[in-house]
């Protein structure tokens, strides 16, 4: 699975379009897709923090405030934790479904 096949994935389970989340708005729930998406991306491919600022539009020290707040939000704050959860259930369920298929 690349990373634009997660990028996509993410924000459809979230129900984002992806340029939704690469926008300059700051609305909260596309904060925390933001968030979430960078923190999946950092964990589940191997691209560096500029490729990844790259991917949303944002400067690499944006992705590393990302990471942060992402760890944060996932240990204090509830409805940030279950999108997370469903978000990371999906590429993990996408990859054993691929796996199973090969």
């Amino acid at each position: 699975m690349n990373e634009y096949e997660i990028f996509s994935l993410i924000s459809e389970v979230l129900g984002f379009k992806t340029d939704q989340i690469k926008s300059r708005s700051r609305k909260y729930d596309l904060v925390d897709a933001r968030h979430i998406t960078v923190y999946l991306l950092r964990n589940y491919t191997g691209l560096t923090l500029v490729e990844i600022g790259n991917m949303i539009k944002r400067h690499h020290t944006t992705v590393v405030n990302s990471i942060k707040k992402a760890k944060d939000y996932r240990k204090y704050n509830t409805k940030f934790k279950h999108k997370f959860q469903r978000a990371q259930k999906a590429i993990e369920n996408h990859y054993i479904d691929r796996r199973m298929i090969i």
